[in-house]
This record gives structure tokens, C-alpha cells and sequence, in this order.
């Protein structure tokens, strides 16, 4: 262990606002953007810091052109800024009237494929269902998910696989198969032919970065996986890997769910993959090491009620878990919420996201 860390270990007790302060400054990047969000005045920032590091005789940020980052210090202190703020929030949420309503802050983090298919009808359940919980829904990739939960950022997750990391809780809720993704031009195959992994490397392919999911999943079912494959671009873009494959320029591997629209208008087709098929498990995960509050566990029945309803009604076509359907009585009350009251947003939001250039998760 380095000498910061070992000051680090014997740091005097710093107060919540020190904390939050300080925590805000780091997620910023910078201590003008901090003042904005925390509606505080800049100096007082500055002071704040410059009073820590002091009492610390470390220095916390690295002052840079534009903005500031941590030190190696100051990344140990956000990390554990962050564990006592998110456990001082569930201590007081958790002493709450229990008779009460569930209320208080719960974050949502999830992969961009996945985000556009449920961000609408989870934002309209979680409001109609339980009104005093503040929902936020964040989007990243898959595997900055699991380190979000674990550092405390957001109270739940949801990704592809389990990742067997200490301090994490999965649980799986449904499986699903890739489907290969191509145009409907003259060239493409006919409707309702098999592709194998040979068959594969045999065609053009354009696919996202190998730190997403999408890659990493082909990569694992066979030995070869994308190595295999006449790679002619790499597009960290869903959009703009649908735009790319309408044009002809190569196929793509997705989520059925994901190029539902443009099957349905006939602009993209899809084929099943064998030999060997590429599944995926969707799960959902939270901290193993923080208890849940009443509101975390509330948005997590929301969550499956409307995984559960998606399924049912041929939204996601996609098999349930045994885990879930045997907690089918936790989340039931909420099943009606969850999207029947606007199953056509689920259609909608996908191009609707995409123009933002989402990534494939």
C-alpha cells in the first residue's frame, strides 16, 4: 500500500457536506459545473477543498486547463465518499414510517439497447405506482454498470451476464438469442434460412467496440468469435450500425428486439444463428453489501413486473426465468402498470433513441 493510501486509512472525520461537496466536484470534472448543480457559490467550493486537503496534508484534485481531476488520493476518497453518503441515505430512508408509502432517491442504470425499449414505460410505471420515489435512469455500458452499483452511483443495474464480482447481488430474469441483421436488397439471403458460425466468417460485418457486450458475448461462444468474422467497421453507435446495414454495407448481431421497427416496415430483415446459437442472460443487479431501502426494492418489482409483461405480450421475444416467475407474487400488484397502458411507446422509443446515437450496449 502507497503512502496516500496509508494517510488515506487515518483521514480526520470529514462531514457529509465535505463530502458531497468534494464527491460532486469529482463527478463534475470541474468546480464551476459543481456550483451550478449543488447551487452553491464557486469560492465556497474551493475553500471546501482547499480546508481538506490541508487537514489531510494530500492533495485531493489535480487542477487541469479545463477542469479538475482526482489524484490517486482523491479517487480513494470519492469511492469512500460515495459508500457513507449512500449509506447515510438508506439509514434515513430506512427509518422512515414503515406504514408509509416507499419514498427517496433510487438510480436505474442500463445498457443502451436495453434503454430503448423500457425507459419509457419504467419511468410511467415507477411515477403512476409510487409517486414519492425520485427515479433517475442513467445509460451506459453493461460492464461501467456493475462498477456504478458497486461504487454506489446507481442502486441498480442491469446487465448481460453474471459477472461474479464480490459485493454484487444478480439475478436473472429472462434469456434471450442474437439474431444476425442484415438489408432487404436484392443481395440478401432469403427469409428464414439458418446461418452458422462458419457461414459467418464467410460475410461482411459491421459491429461495436470490443469493450461492449454485443462483442464480447460472440467473442464467448466460439473459439474464434469476431476474429472470424471480414470486420469492416466498428460503430460504437446503434443508430449508425442499423443506418450502415440498411445501406448494404455489411450484417450486424443484435437483439431481435432491437430492429423491431425496422422489420416491421421492412427495412431490415433477420435470421436465426446456429451452430452454435448466441444467448444472453439479462440480469439484474444491486449491491450484496448495502441493504436495499423500501424504494429500491419497489423499482425493482416495477422492473420485473414490466420484463414480465414485455415477454408476455411479444414485445421481448424472449423466455423468463425460473427466479422470476417464482417471485411472480412480489411483483403482480404492478403488472397492469407496467405497460399496458402505452404498449406503443415501447415501438416508438427506439428510433426515437437512436437519433441520439445510442450505443448497442
Amino acid at each position: 500500500m502507497d503512502a496516500a493510501a496509508m494517510d488515506l486509512l487515518k483521514f480526520p472525520a470529514f462531514d457529509t457536506r465535505q463530502l458531497r461537496y468534494f464527491l460532486a466536484i469529482v463527478e463534475a470534472g470541474s468546480f464551476s459545473k459543481a456550483a451550478l448543480i449543488l447551487n452553491v457559490a464557486q469560492p465556497a467550493l474551493s475553500q471546501t477543498i482547499k480546508d481538506m486537503e490541508a487537514e489531510l496534508g494530500l492533495d485531493l484534485l489535480v487542477r487541469l486547463p479545463r477542469g479538475v481531476a482526482p489524484t490517486e488520493a482523491g479517487k480513494m476518497l470519492a469511492l469512500d465518499a460515495r459508500t457513507v453518503l449512500t449509506q447515510i441515505r438508506i439509514a434515513r430512508e430506512r427509518l422512515q414510517d414503515e406504514g408509509a408509502a416507499p419514498s427517496g432517491a433510487v438510480g436505474l442504470g442500463v445498457p443502451s439497447s436495453i434503454s430503448q425499449l423500457i425507459t419509457i414505460p419504467m419511468v410511467q410505471s415507477v411515477l403512476a405506482s409510487f409517486p414519492k420515489i425520485s427515479f433517475r435512469m442513467s445509460e451506459a455500458m453493461s460492464t461501467n454498470l456493475v462498477d456504478w452499483v458497486l461504487e454506489g452511483r446507481v442502486d441498480l443495474g442491469i446487465v448481460f451476464s453474471n459477472m461474479g464480482r464480490k459485493g454484487l447481488r444478480t439475478r436473472p430474469v429472462l434469456r434471450e438469442e442474437l439474431v444476425l441483421v442484415g438489408s432487404t436488397g436484392p443481395a440478401s439471403p432469403e427469409p428464414g434460412e439458418e446461418f452458422s458460425f462458419p457461414r459467418l466468417s464467410q460475410m461482411n460485418f459491421v459491429l461495436p467496440g470490443s469493450a461492449f457486450g454485443i462483442r464480447k458475448l460472440i467473442d464467448a461462444v466460439d473459439s474464434l468469435g469476431t476474429a472470424s468474422f471480414n470486420l469492416v467497421a466498428e460503430v460504437d453507435s446503434l443508430w449508425h450500425i442499423k443506418n450502415l446495414v440498411r445501406q448494404g454495407v455489411g450484417f450486424t448481431i443484435l437483439p431481435k428486439f432491437a430492429v423491431q421497427e425496422e422489420v416491421a416496415n421492412g427495412t431490415l430483415r433477420v435470421w436465426p444463428i446456429r451452430d452454435p446459437p448466441i444467448r444472453r442472460t439479462v440480469h439484474i443487479v444491486t449491491s450484496s453489501e448495502r441493504p436495499q431501502t423500501r424504494a429500491v426494492e419497489a423499482v425493482e418489482n416495477v422492473l420485473c413486473a414490466l420484463f414480465y409483461q414485455l415477454v408476455q405480450l411479444g414485445y421481448w421475444e424472449a423466455e423468463l426465468t425460473s427466479e422470476l416467475l417464482e417471485s411472480h407474487a412480489n411483483f403482480a400488484p404492478y403488472i397492469p402498470a407496467a405497460i399496458s397502458r402505452d404498449l406503443d411507446a415501447c415501438r416508438e422509443y427506439p428510433m426515437t433513441l437512436g437519433t441520439i446515437g445510442a450505443g448497442p450496449g
